[in-house]
């Protein structure tokens, strides 16, 4: 039997380079917190940036990576293009898919501000 690890808060990241002009897809990965883990890998309520996927099923909640893994989702995912910066961002500071939409909203929010600045 094949060792998974259950999920949810499930997102299919694709995962793009950082082109402003024509980005190119780089790959595909998982984001997901930990509900049980057969291959006792991770604690409970980890946060999950998975290794590329490989294969995934129809209904997008099992997923299979590159490492071997397979990641199971109690609902399918959701799916957001992120930039292969934001990736990183994801992997090194363990910040939600939903973290970092409310950075992208504020880092929005703030070019406005700065650009609608008057000299007094």
């Amino acid at each position: 039997m094949t060792k998974k690890i259950l999920m949810k808060n499930g997102y299919l990241l694709s995962v793009h380079d950082d082109s402003t002009v024509a980005p190119n897809h780089i790959a595909d990965v998982v984001y997901g917190e930990v509900i049980t883990d057969d291959a006792l890998r991770f604690p409970v309520g980890y946060r999950v940036v998975t290794s590329i996927i490989t294969d995934k099923s129809s209904d997008f909640k099992v997923f299979h990576t590159k490492s071997g893994s397979v990641y199971e989702l109690i609902r399918p995912a959701l799916l957001l293009g992120i930039s292969f910066k934001e990736w990183q961002q994801m992997r090194e500071q363990t910040i939600s898919p939903d973290e970092l939409l409310t950075l992208r909203g504020a880092a929005k929010l703030l070019a406005l501000d700065i650009n609608n600045l008057k000299p007094n």
